[in-house]
């Protein structure tokens, strides 16, 4: 229904999120993220990296979850930004792929190619000798 007066739609800030954590994984404090059906897990841990997977962003914290057998038991905070990671050497992400795609291809790396096991990470924000600054939003 369209608004026929004025709404004071709530706000939120996009700096952070908590989630649940997909039972019997370990997230480490500062890994990259994904949503796993709906829970965090870290890229490539337990067969959670393929195609169908997005990177939420970077973990704010360690948390263990491999003795748990119920998702979402445990919680972990996810932070939005713009944050550095390892750029794969044979897939390396350039200074001509700024504001493009990132695929991870583990917790702590990222590539410039999606192939068969690369999840989307975020955008490019810039390329340096250090690695890749990644953006996830």
């Amino acid at each position: 229904m369209p608004l026929t007066s004025e709404l004071n739609t709530p706000e939120r800030p996009a700096k952070t999120r908590s989630m649940g954590v997909f039972a019997g994984v370990k997230i480490f404090k500062g890994a990259m993220v994904i949503n796993a059906g709906g829970f965090a897990a870290p890229v490539g841990t337990g067969g959670a990296q393929a195609i169908n997977y997005r990177c939420l962003g970077r973990a704010a914290e360690t948390v263990d979850a491999t003795a748990s057998t119920v998702n979402g038991e445990l919680k972990i905070t996810v932070e939005a930004g713009v944050f550095l990671y390892a750029n794969k050497a044979d897939d390396a992400l350039t200074r001509a792929d700024i504001n493009g795609l990132a695929y991870a291809k583990d917790d702590a790396t990222v590539g410039k190619s999606q192939g068969a096991d690369g999840s989307m990470a975020g955008l490019v924000f810039d390329v340096d000798e250090s690695g890749a600054w990644i953006r996830f939003d």
